[in-house]
């Protein structure tokens, strides 16, 4: 099967690494803290070096590119606020119009890659999910739910079903390599915030009744009926590097994800990255497509230029366009607030 083929291609390319690998140690007198192998996406090993190595490993026969990551820092609120999509987005972007017609994300599995997520909440509720997807059976439609997690094939290890609920299928800490999800250790609940845009319930149970999110609480996602793959890249052992985003795309192509979202952003406009960085980047991001997963990723995240200066913008001025990488690259779906203020 294409399954077992993509495993074999995998496992060969892991053994490969290794043998790399144990070159570079020879290299540098040392033994490299290996943080991961990826294979699907990209063929790279992310390791903890010093920098002083970096000459003697691009010099390994095997070794075709040495270059640094990323580190991104979560995005904390600095004041609390009250969520309203039932008048802002849903209409905003068209949700409206797409449940009407009878797409709510059911069957769809959305992967969030982030802080976590606040699994006790009311819009992840289990029971409210359930309680929408057996109406929708009730009116004859088929919908096939993500019930088990593959045994071989992920970067995770030991990753469970969360509360065995269906709402979030598979949850895992890309950073603490745990299934802790709670984002209290990153310091930011902006994974839950995402997550709600996403796929927030649009039942809430009250007693023996089930409200309307919509309505009742005011916060209902894009595509409520959808499936969450959290992938926790921010934890206790800090985070977020660039290979803990990628190990966690690998397995979103692997479990089915149909979309996943990085909330990604530069403040500065246009393309931000050394150039060989940037091609390495931009073919990943092109291969996720190549596996039929969209990935939605904010043009940024530092708002509109002029918010800074009040001198108003300029159709020559390079600033007026704000959306950095790697939201700029081509095969991302970028994503951006109309009015960040509602």
């Amino acid at each position: 099967s294409l399954g077992n083929t993509v495993r074999l291609y995998r496992d060969q390319l892991k053994k490969q690494q290794a043998a790399i690998t144990k070159k570079i140690e020879k290299a540098i007198g040392s033994e490299l803290n290996v943080k991961w192998n990826l294979t699907m996406l990209a063929n790279i090993i992310s390791a903890e070096i010093t920098y002083g190595d970096l000459l003697k490993i691009s010099a390994v026969d095997g070794v075709k590119r040495v270059f640094l990551e990323n580190l991104y820092a979560p995005q904390v609120a600095t004041e609390g606020d009250s969520p309203n999509t039932a008048t802002t987005s849903t209409y905003m972007v068209g949700a409206a119009d797409a449940w009407g017609s009878g797409y709510t994300g059911a069957g769809s599995r959305i992967a969030i890659i982030d802080t976590g997520i606040d699994a006790t909440h009311q819009s992840f509720a289990d029971a409210g999910f359930n309680h929408a997807i057996e109406e929708l059976r009730a009116e004859g439609k088929e919908i096939n739910l993500m019930t088990s997690i593959p045994t071989s094939g992920l970067n995770a290890t030991g990753a469970i079903k969360l509360n065995s609920g269906n709402k979030i299928p598979f949850a895992y800490n890309y950073v603490d390599h745990n299934t802790t999800m709670t984002h209290n250790d990153a310091g930011s609940n902006h994974g839950s915030h995402v997550a709600g845009i996403a796929a927030a319930n649009r039942y809430i149970q009250n007693g023996s009744n089930w409200e309307e999110a919509v309505d009742y609480v005011n916060a209902v996602g894009m595509a409520p009926d959808a499936q969450l793959l959290i992938m926790k890249v921010f934890g206790a052992g800090g985070g977020a590097y660039d290979s803990d985003y990628f190990a966690a795309l690998e397995d979103a192509i692997v479990l089915g994800a149909d979309s996943a979202n990085l909330s990604l952003g530069s403040s500065a406009p246009g393309f931000t990255y050394s150039s060989s960085y940037q091609a390495k980047l931009n073919s990943l991001v092109n291969n996720t497509t190549n596996n039929h997963l969209v990935l939605s990723i904010s043009t940024g995240n530092a708002y509109a230029f002029d918010d800074f200066t009040n001198t108003g913008l300029y159709a020559e001025d390079v600033h007026f366009h704000t959306g950095g990488s790697p939201g700029s690259f081509l095969n991302s779906l970028a994503v951006a607030a109309a009015d960040r203020k509602s």
